[in-house]
């Protein structure tokens, strides 16, 4: 046999069920010819019926060696590498793009420090902001409290409804004046 496994083979340009099917012991069939012209790697000889497996297709077909061509050495280390160099150079451009910005910072274009005070300022207003909005909802569960306790001495006098109506319009009242002291914010 020609080819070893490992080896780095090419279909015929020309793979035809037509031109070849005479040569074939094993035949040859049409879901074959997708992959003419194609490079694929031997997986495994089939010695019996001196035909090769190869990876192209999961080893569902037996190639015959005169279907086959030779292809200059490849081995998988050459398309590693390639593979490789693809990502190295994409990393290239990457540092490329990095010291471009740096050099926009050198010159002034890009000042950090302003970039880090902005952020610094922000971060204490975010604080600021926080700590307001927390003294309101504290300040909110107090009158909530101080509602509903005013709301059960009304439920014990004669008037229910009537102080129940007049405590859902309190509360609609501040819940609004509430959320417009927010949106002032």
């Amino acid at each position: 046999m020609k080819y070893k496994v490992g080896d780095i083979v090419k279909i015929k340009d020309d793979l035809s069920v037509e031109k070849y099917e005479e040569q074939s012991e094993q035949g040859i069939v049409e879901d074959m010819i997708e992959y003419r012209g194609e490079e694929a790697k031997v997986i495994e000889i089939d010695l019996v019926n001196k035909s090769y497996s190869l990876d192209i297709d999961n080893g569902k077909w037996a190639w015959e060696e005169f279907i086959l061509e030779n292809v200059e050495y490849k081995s998988t280390v050459n398309k590693e590498y390639e593979e490789e160099k693809k990502v190295i150079e994409a990393f290239e451009d990457d540092l490329k793009r990095c010291k471009n910005k740096l050099i926009l910072c050198k010159q002034g274009l890009l000042d950090l420090r302003k970039v880090l005070t902005l952020i610094k300022k922000l971060q204490q207003e975010n604080s600021e902001l926080k700590n307001r909005l927390a003294w309101r909802v504290k300040y909110s569960q107090k009158l909530e409290e101080d509602l509903y306790g005013s709301m059960n001495k009304y439920i014990e006098k004669d008037n229910v409804k009537e102080s129940i109506n007049k405590i859902e319009k309190i509360l609609k009242d501040l819940k609004e004046k509430m959320y417009n002291e927010n949106d002032n914010l």
